[in-house]
């Protein structure tokens, strides 16, 4: 059973949670392969350790996807034309969209350049990316409930008890990322699988926390941010406070309101 068939209380769940029960319940997906998701096909192949990123080849071999045909797109005004409806009427893959893909050929070489050039704490981050470990699947249980993650790269210093945990985002505003980390509640996501790691296969591990920021826009920065000691506690408090509510109330009526009046 994997982490998508398992049952658990992931951090994204709590996440929507925390706005409200009527959140949580709600599941989307597009018809169309995000350019997040690609990105992270393409730069972090699960379970793979290799110092090479996986190629647009490589990519297309997995059967499930496919590029809407350049030929097809200089033809088509918009996706909205009925050749173009037509052309997906007939995929039985997922599809990705063209410009998506032009854009991961430029992310890969900006993000072999970063891999090349960057260091956390004097180690390599092409040694950490060539010998960590990809998309891996994790789960403790908390008060009689399952807790499950699922960690974009994880490398385990074998010279010292520390873990790096390292998560991959895309922006469209590589400026803003900050901001960002504070509005998608990002400190949330790394405390919550130290957390599980803590109680499961890294117990009693120093947890060093980094988001790897790929700009969606032309010229596709690459920019990492660390989270402090301060902000990751604040966060790891804040999931469990929230998790904790979760299991107080779950059994309740699922209501798409709040159950406070809220003073402003």
């Amino acid at each position: 059973m994997n982490y998508y068939e398992k049952k658990g209380i992931s951090q994204s769940f709590l996440k929507k949670w925390a706005l409200s029960p009527a959140h949580a319940q709600v599941q989307h997906k597009s018809d169309s392969m995000s350019l997040g998701t690609l990105i992270h096909e393409i730069l972090l192949p699960a379970n793979v350790i290799s110092n090479e990123i996986a190629t647009i080849e490589q990519l297309l071999d997995k059967a499930k996807y496919i590029v809407e045909p350049a030929e097809l797109m200089a033809e088509c005004s918009t996706r909205a034309v009925k050749k173009y409806k037509d052309w997906k009427s007939e995929q039985t893959k997922e599809i990705i969209k063209i410009e998506d893909w032009q854009a991961c050929e430029v992310i890969q070489t900006n993000f072999n350049m970063f891999l090349a050039n960057m260091k956390i704490d004097n180690i390599p981050l092409q040694l950490m990316y060539d010998h960590g470990e990809r998309e891996i699947e994790m789960f403790c249980n908390y008060k009689n409930e399952t807790l499950k993650g699922k960690a974009d790269w994880i490398y385990s210093d074998p010279f010292n008890d520390v873990v790096y945990l390292l998560d991959l985002k895309t922006t469209s505003n590589i400026h803003g990322v900050y901001w960002e980390v504070e509005k998608y509640k990002y400190h949330w996501q790394l405390p919550y699988y130290a957390y599980i790691l803590d109680n499961s296969k890294y117990k009693d591990k120093v947890f060093k926390m980094f988001y790897v920021f790929i700009e969606t826009n032309n010229p596709y920065y690459v920019r990492m941010v660390e989270l402090s000691d301060m902000k990751a506690i604040a966060g790891q408090e804040a999931i469990l406070t929230t998790l904790d509510d979760y299991i107080a109330r779950k059994d309740d009526a699922i209501m798409p309101f709040d159950s406070e009046v809220s003073v402003i």
